[in-house]
């Protein structure tokens, strides 16, 4: 004798926690992706405004550099920054 429905709700079940598993993991790497790039700029202002406080003089500087965009730790693409 076969018992479909409880087949069919634990299936539903896997099936939602997988889905729910699915996108927390995708807006994990979507934010990351956003924080990380403006998480590097704020690192250089505020390098700078120590070295402007410390002379106490204006800097100016202009930062050429290869930035890589990486999804899970895999570099997708990479771009030049000035």
């Amino acid at each position: 004798m076969l018992m479909p429905n409880t087949t069919r709700s634990w299936t539903d079940k896997a099936a939602r926690i997988i889905r729910t598993l699915v996108w927390v993991v995708l807006a994990i790497v979507v934010l990351q992706q956003l924080f990380s790039s403006g998480r590097v700029s704020g690192q250089r202002a505020a390098l700078l405004d120590q070295f402007q406080q410390q002379r106490n003089s204006r800097v100016i500087a202009m930062i050429h550099r290869e930035e890589t965009v990486s999804l899970l730790g895999v570099p997708v693409s990479k771009f030049i920054d000035i």
